[in-house]
C-alpha cells in the first residue's frame, strides 16, 4: 500500500512537471547487477543475467530514480514471463548515448497493445494481466524517470518471442537533454 501511494505521489510530481533528478557520476552496469542481485530471490524459475560491456562508460544519472527504472523493468520481465527463463540486463555504448535493454522470454507483447503501454494507470488486458498484480503504473514511472534524464524508451516485442524495453541515456550531461517549452507546447524562443 505505502509503495502505491508513493507512486501516485510520483505521478503527481510528474504531471506538475516536478520530477527533480540529482546526477552525479554513475555506473548502470553496477546498478543493474544491485537490483538482479535483489530480485533474483523472487523467482526459482528466472535467470537473470547482467552483461554489459567491460568498460562501459560512468554517466551523470540520479542514481535511485535509474534503481527504480532496473527495478521495475526487471520485475516487470519476471512477472510477464510466468513460466520462466532467463532475463538479460544488456548495455550497449554509441557516441552520443549508452543503451540498456531488458529482455525476457515470455509470451511478447501484442502489437495493438504497445503503444499505450507507458500510459498512466494503463494494463493490456487478458492472458498473464490477470495473474499479476499492479495498477499500471511502473512504466509510465519508467519512462518520466528516463525523459526527466534526457533520456528515450522503447520497445520491441514479439507475440510469442518475448520482449525487450530499451532506454537511452546521454553519455554527457545536457547532450540530448529536452529543450524548453512555452505554454503552447512549442519551442520556446531564445
Amino acid at each position: 500500500m505505502s509503495r502505491l501511494i508513493e507512486n501516485l505521489l510520483r505521478v503527481t510530481r510528474i504531471e506538475a512537471g516536478a520530477l527533480p533528478v540529482r546526477l552525479v557520476e554513475v555506473s548502470l552496469a553496477e546498478i543493474a547487477q544491485k537490483v538482479a542481485d535483489r530480485l533474483t530471490p523472487r523467482s526459482t524459475q528466472h535467470q537473470i543475467k547482467v552483461d554489459f560491456p567491460e568498460q562501459f562508460p560512468l554517466i551523470q544519472a540520479d542514481p535511485e530514480r535509474i534503481e527504480e527504472v532496473f527495478s521495475n523493468l526487471i520485475d516487470n520481465a519476471i512477472k510477464y514471463s510466468p513460466n520462466g527463463g532467463t532475463v538479460t540486463v544488456s548495455g550497449k555504448v554509441t557516441p552520443s548515448t549508452v543503451e540498456v535493454g531488458v529482455r525476457d522470454e515470455g509470451p511478447g507483447i501484442p502489437l495493438a497493445e504497445q503503444g499505450r503501454l507507458f500510459q498512466r494507470f494503463y494494463r493490456a488486458p487478458g492472458g498473464v494481466n490477470r495473474q499479476t498484480t499492479g495498477v499500471g503504473l511502473g512504466l509510465f514511472l519508467v519512462k518520466a524517470i528516463v525523459e526527466a534524464h534526457g533520456g528515450h524508451i522503447w520497445l520491441e516485442s514479439e507475440w510469442g518471442k518475448g520482449s525487450t524495453f530499451h532506454f537511452s541515456l546521454p553519455r554527457a550531461v545536457g547532450l540530448a537533454l529536452p529543450q524548453p517549452q512555452d505554454v503552447a507546447g512549442g519551442e520556446r524562443k531564445a
